[in-house]
């Protein structure tokens, strides 16, 4: 038990010490960084002008990076529930072409292996420079997967319920608001931070597409 405890301290120590000293250095001048890199010094000594400054660089693109995001989860989520939905609930002529060619676009390669292309189509769409090409590309590349998860959640919703709400008159976009996002709203927030993470990250294409730096 000891062993067990020692070693998750271990461990979390490991992990947040870095933070520790990243927050301890963002107190100092350059002089009482050298004199003492590890632990904070006086509180009277404390350069909370640095935090000003630094807010003031980064406050633009952290903006920016919230705006493409947001957007971007958004208009891609709104796309995933209205795709799992009409998979799930209907089989039509092509079904299984649609979805196997879903679950088949998973096994492409990421943004890294496609840069030159994407930057081609983001150029010939005439979204270079526009924050509207990474909102574009944000929405496209997280559906995949969400689709794929949130498919198999609807088809194991009992029919009853869909049954029910077309006998009391709801359309689809009423089942999908009053039945499909209720239930999923576990599902659904997985796949929406994971598509975020992923918008948030991507920092190879921002650098190619975007050239004002206020963007």
């Amino acid at each position: 038990e000891f062993l067990k405890h020692a070693w998750i301290w271990f461990i979390l120590i490991f992990a947040f010490y870095p933070l520790f000293v990243m927050l301890v250095i963002s107190f100092k001048t350059n002089e009482q960084y050298q004199s003492n890199p590890w632990f904070f010094d006086n509180p009277a000594a404390w350069k909370w002008d640095n935090w000003a400054v630094a807010w003031g660089i980064v406050k633009n693109y952290i903006a920016n990076s919230i705006v493409v995001s947001v957007t971007a989860v958004s208009l891609g989520m709104m796309m995933v529930v209205l795709c799992s939905y009409v998979l799930a609930r209907y089989r039509f002529v092509g079904h299984s072409i649609v979805y196997y060619g879903v679950v088949a676009s998973m096994f492409l390669p990421g943004t890294a292996a496609t840069l030159v292309t994407m930057f081609w189509l983001i150029k010939n769409l005439g979204m270079i420079n526009s924050l509207w090409g990474l909102i574009i590309v944000g929405a496209t590349g997280g559906q995949v997967v969400g689709i794929f998860i949130l498919k198999q959640f609807v088809e194991d919703i009992p029919k009853e319920l869909f049954e029910s709400a077309q006998l009391d008159g709801a359309g689809h976009i009423r089942q999908i608001f009053n039945i499909v996002l209720p239930l999923s709203g576990s599902i659904l927030a997985t796949v929406a931070i994971m598509n975020f993470l992923g918008v948030w990250n991507n920092v190879m294409l921002p650098l190619l597409v975007l050239r004002d730096d206020e963007k």
